[in-house]
């Protein structure tokens, strides 16, 4: 680590640290405090679960960055506001920036678009509004996206039961075939060595489109672990597409067979 973090409540400083200047220290301590007193590590967290949740959404994307800079904005404002030296504070930043931490994944004095940070510090624009009231606003838009997805689960889940009481007979048929075409792709390696072929029977559910949302082994032969055509056919199901006429939840059946060429 080359540049001052937090992570959560616990404030990290490089080794480095013993050779900063008492201003420099004080500084640092007060922006790194700034983050712990407005639990900006909690909000960034919830964040990247949100883009995690939804990371097709450009909401998702934006309102992590839009945390993030606002979170090293009113640390910035707490240094300045205990009267350190704007230039001084402008030169530390970028001498961290020189030294950023790589993939790191808690709060950093360096942040991110460094130099808009200095442009703001040395322009001495108003201070930013804490982010308690924002935050409490943004909670739901957090936390609702990840009930919904665990209560959607929840929904569309199905037992091995369930599937074996379908009629084989007609039903949603495959419109896209997706990496079940080729298959021979997804072919287990071990099988492929002891030149074992293997038979799948999945219980699939689908969603309005037709895309398969959840999806289920009822039987594997050879069941031999080791082979793992169960999971390779779960993997390949997750690319197929049905008809799906009823334009609701539906569930199928089907098989998926591996054979090997003589």
């Amino acid at each position: 680590m080359h540049t001052p973090a937090t992570f959560g409540s616990i404030i990290l400083l490089p080794a480095s640290a013993r050779a900063w200047t008492p201003s420099a220290l004080e500084a640092v301590l007060a922006h790194e405090r700034a983050h712990v007193r407005f639990r900006d590590s909690l909000w960034l967290w919830l964040a990247q679960i949100h883009v995690v949740v939804l990371w097709f959404s450009p909401f998702s994307w934006w309102l992590r960055r839009r945390l993030a800079a606002l979170a090293e904005a009113t640390s910035d404002d707490a240094v300045l506001a205990s009267d350190h030296d704007p230039v001084a504070y402008a030169e530390l930043l970028l001498q961290f920036a020189r030294q950023p931490n790589p993939g790191r994944v808690v709060m950093s004095a360096s942040g991110s678009r460094i130099s808009d940070r200095i442009e703001r510090i040395l322009s001495r624009r108003p201070p930013s509004r804490p982010p308690r009231r924002i935050a409490k606003l943004i909670a739901p838009a957090l936390l609702v996206p990840v009930t919904v997805l665990a209560a959607t689960s929840a929904d569309i889940a199905a037992t091995p039961a369930d599937y074996e009481a379908l009629d084989d007979s007609g039903g949603p048929h495959i419109v896209d075939f997706g990496d079940l075409a080729k298959l021979e792709e997804h072919y287990p390696p071990l099988a492929i060595q002891d030149h074992v072929s293997g038979m799948v029977t999945l219980g699939a559910t689908l969603d309005a489109e037709g895309h398969v949302v959840a999806v289920t082994v009822l039987k594997e032969d050879p069941a031999d672990p080791r082979y793992g055509f169960g999971a390779a056919a779960m993997e390949v199901a997750r690319t197929v597409r049905f008809e799906n006429p009823a334009r609701a939840r539906v569930l199928v059946r089907f098989k998926v067979k591996f054979a090997l060429d003589n």
